[in-house]
């Protein structure tokens, strides 16, 4: 009789597995959006890690976001290019890399629109609702 396997504790067993799974699922949606690399800061764009040093630097307000300092300054020269200025001696800072900036906006843009999404919300309030993932 002992060896009999209860089935309603299978089935409690399988849902909190699935439960478990969809969680994780909703967690790596989220932290892939979010670039989250444990508790670690990086550079939005190349990704390079950020020192204490540079967290605490005063940002130019030109700048919206979390970038190294050589990103930062490709980013303000890339803005004044867009008004006719810039830094001519980058000659290196070609049509092309002004592509690069331009795309990578519109990716952050697309990004930034998604996580305003009402389907992104939703997902951060059943992740909340539910607690820490064990």
């Amino acid at each position: 009789m002992a060896d009999i396997i209860s089935l309603k504790n299978r089935v409690q067993e399988t849902r909190e597995k699935k439960m478990a799974a969809d969680r994780l699922r909703k967690l790596q949606a989220v932290r892939s959006v979010l670039q989250e690399a444990k508790g670690i800061l990086t550079c939005e764009k190349c990704h390079h890690e950020l020192d204490e040093a540079s967290l605490h630097r005063e940002r130019d307000p030109r700048v919206p976001y979390l970038f190294c300092e050589s990103c930062a300054e490709e980013y303000v020269d890339y803005i004044e290019r867009l008004q006719g200025r810039g830094d001519k001696m980058c000659y290196w800072r070609n049509r092309q890399w002004f592509d690069i900036w331009k795309r990578w906006i519109e990716y952050r843009g697309t990004i930034d629109t998604f996580l305003r999404s009402k389907e992104f919300r939703r997902l951060l309030e059943e992740l909340k609702q539910v607690g820490p993932f064990e």
